[in-house]
């Protein structure tokens, strides 16, 4: 990890300025699968990339052991983007200078600056008392999906929806219940 990088020291020093850091994997947010909707119901190679978007919104993430810099980049960082597969691959390696060229690789196939965006916007926006934004689902979603195309807000849910994801023609709606406020 380049310190020498601007866009990585001030996410280096948002860190610092973080009151919490890498939590239970209980306590890290995860929606209900039955709060994400997809329409049209999705078919094919379709349906695998969308089912990779909800499973980032839905499944719990375990928060691993790993000291220093590298353990809040896999457990802070890139907790909700990183895949099963990239996250073991990370785990396994057993120097500095592989973690080092591990990370730089991982930024080549994800978007860095819209993510280091991301999440900034959620640790100013959905952050409550000492629940860092990111750790919210409204938080985690965002970091996922990004900004929403239409909001509403019920008596029982925060409705986000989606009017196209990944590229792909298919809506999402995600219902945040009212007690996760």
């Amino acid at each position: 990890m380049s310190v020498a990088d601007p866009v990585t020291r001030l996410f280096l020093l948002m860190l610092i300025l973080t009151p919490a850091v890498a939590q239970e994997a209980a306590e890290l947010p995860k929606l209900d699968p039955q709060s994400v909707t997809i329409t049209p119901t999705p078919s094919g190679q379709d349906q695998h990339v969308l089912n990779e978007i909800v499973e980032r919104l839905t499944a719990p993430i375990a928060a691993v052991k790993l000291a220093g810099d590298y353990g809040k980049w896999v457990n802070i960082e890139v907790a909700y983007i990183i895949n099963d597969k990239e996250r073991k691959a990370f785990l396994r390696l057993d120097s500095d200078d592989a973690r080092d060229e591990f990370i730089e690789k991982f930024w080549e196939t994800h978007n860095r600056d819209e993510h280091y965006h991301r999440f900034t916007y959620v640790k100013e926006q959905f952050g409550r008392g000492r629940i860092p934004g990111w750790q919210t689902l409204e938080g985690r979603t965002y970091i996922v999906m990004g900004a929403p195309d239409a909001s509403e807000d019920t008596q029982q849910f925060l409705i986000w929806r989606y009017k196209k994801v990944a590229g792909l023609d298919y809506a999402i709606e995600v219902r945040f219940p009212k007690t996760a406020h």
